[in-house]
This record gives structure tokens, sequence and C-alpha cells, in this order.
């Protein structure tokens, strides 16, 4: 994750890439990891219905991640939009 910033950062001149290492860096990231994971344990602990959809499974078949998100909310399928979706707005009336 830091390297990711890290190049961002190098490619923008108005950023200050020492602030993105360190035990600054460091203590901030850790932080913010943990306050992520308590609010997403409150969620799903807090659910009544839950579906978890991960965003690889997504990268690796888009349709079927659709399909699953629009089954849990209760969304009649539309096949036509499903496609339009899934092959990035080409072919799409």
């Amino acid at each position: 994750m830091s390297n990711v910033h890290f190049f961002k950062a190098e490619e923008d001149s108005s950023l200050d890439v020492t602030v993105l290492s360190g035990p600054h860096w460091e203590t901030d990231v850790r932080q913010r990891t943990y306050t992520w994971m308590a609010r997403a344990k409150t969620w799903i602990c807090s659910a009544e219905q839950l579906t978890v959809v991960h965003y690889e499974n997504l990268r690796n078949d888009l349709k079927r991640g659709i399909v699953t998100m629009l089954d849990f909310i209760e969304v009649e399928r539309d096949q036509q939009r499903l496609d339009c979706a899934t092959n990035h707005g080409v072919n799409c009336p």
C-alpha cells in the first residue's frame, strides 16, 4: 500500500514524500487499519442480512458478482443491462 502512495507522491512535486515513511507513517497506517477493522466488525455484527463481495472475485467474474449483489438486494435482473455493464458499455442500446 505505501509503495503505491509513494510512487504517486513522487509524480506530484507538491507532495512531501518524506511523510510516507518512518514512525509517524507506520503509526498512522496502523491506527487507520485498526479503525477500519473495528468499523467493519461493527457493520458485520449488526447486520441482519449480509453478503460479502470480494473485489478479487469481481475482477475475476464481474457478471457473477453483479448477479450476487442484485439477488441480495432483491432487484430483478435485466439481462440486457447486465450484459452492457459487464461488457464495459460495448454494444449497449
